[in-house]
């Protein structure tokens, strides 16, 4: 009867998840106060000369923001340029937005998703430009505050990069002249938020294409994400033991491959379903239990920062044998390794079994880690 309301569910489950709208739009906090206890240099700057002393002083608070927000820019770069005074005085105006603001919490130095300036006046600040692997980054500094925070992104297009980007479109079978035109119209909005003196249409329109792209390290909204994994563990669970002619707790270690898909319902949110492929090994000589099996979880993955998440769901593992298929719910944590699309993750798992004499949770349970490759 359980087995059979969980199935039902799952399809259900399935079907409402792909009635959600895919949506391009973000979810951005508006912020109304800056120099609040959240920030990266309390009391502010009042001059070039006062940054470039922050930014010699406190090179680990920087690359911890930069780190945490998932920027694939160059830090060095970044440092660099304010070292050399290579920034100029910005007013953004109320509305604008950004991919991901700076802020200390508790101590440390995080980058928060996207944000809105809303307070009653514009937002002095001082704004770095920094050129890394032919793509420009438009850097905001608060000045009350030095919260940095991601403007936009926008191609490089100064003689080299577009020298780079023309050999490869050529080795691609594409003409010099449509990398141009695909060069220009990708850059347009970014470029427009990053040059315009102010306005808040054109600085939204920059930070909202920058936060649709990788520098913003949170899910873009409506997309799909296909994902690949393999993992390893050990699991305790009831067989019959022809010996005994009754059930006996065995254990097991068993290993196994699975494929997925994510939708990311928000900026920190996705929901997924996984089939996954497993075989064991160490099955007590005697018991009556299948080698290898299928299953299919369902679940909710939030992101905590960047390159953190946990994940939570239920499935029915032996999917394709009914005589030893049971309703299973699981946990996850996991986490990236750098910029790579590679995960790592720990999980462990209960089992639902119809044993009469070892049904309790604790005879009931799977612990298992490996790796998760994000296709995109």
């Amino acid at each position: 009867m359980l087995l059979s309301i969980i199935r039902t569910f799952c399809l259900v489950f399935v079907s409402l998840l792909m009635l959600v709208p895919t949506t391009n739009a973000q979810e951005y906090h508006k912020i109304t106060r800056l120099g609040t206890s959240e920030a990266v240099c309390p009391g502010g700057v009042s001059s070039v000369a006062d940054l470039q002393r922050f930014f010699a002083d406190n090179p680990a608070a920087i690359e911890s923001i930069l780190n945490d927000s998932g920027w694939r820019g160059d830090a060095d770069a970044l440092m660099a340029a304010v070292a050399a005074g290579d920034v100029t005085e910005r007013s953004y105006p109320v509305g604008s937005r950004f991919a991901w603001m700076g802020a200390q919490v508790s101590g440390r130095f995080i980058a928060k998703n996207y944000r809105e300036w809303a307070g009653t006046k514009s937002m002095a600040a001082y704004q770095v430009n920094v050129s890394s692997d032919c793509q420009q980054y438009h850097i905001a500094i608060p000045k009350v505050c030095c919260n940095m925070s991601l403007v936009s992104v926008a191609p490089d297009n100064s003689a080299t990069c577009q020298a780079e980007r023309d050999t490869a479109n050529a080795a691609a079978g594409l003409g010099a002249g449509d990398v141009a035109g695909a060069g220009a119209g990708a850059g347009a909005g970014t470029a427009a938020g990053a040059a315009g003196a102010a306005g808040a249409a054109g600085a939204g329109a920059g930070a909202g294409d920058a936060g649709e792209g990788d520098g913003s390290g949170a899910y873009k909204v409506g997309a799909l994400v296909p994902f690949l994994a393999a993992f390893t563990g050990s699991e305790k669970r009831p067989r019959f033991e022809t010996a005994w002619a009754m059930d006996m707790v065995d254990s097991a270690s068993l290993t196994g491959l699975r494929a997925g898909l994510l939708k990311n319902l928000s900026s920190d949110t996705a929901a997924f379903g996984q089939l996954s492929y497993y075989e064991r090994s160490g099955i007590r000589e005697g018991n009556v239990y299948p080698d290898s099996n299928i299953a299919v979880d369902l679940g909710l993955q939030r992101r905590l920062r960047r390159n953190m998440f946990v994940s939570g769901g239920f499935g029915i593992w032996n999917l394709d044998d009914g005589d030893f298929s049971d309703p299973t719910i699981f946990g996850q944590i996991g986490g990236g390794f750098g910029q790579s699309n590679l995960q790592w993750f720990i999980e462990g798992r209960l089992f639902h079994s119809d044993s009469d004499n070892h049904d309790s949770l604790s005879e009931n349970k799977m612990f298992s880690a490996g790796i998760r490759y994000l296709v995109k």
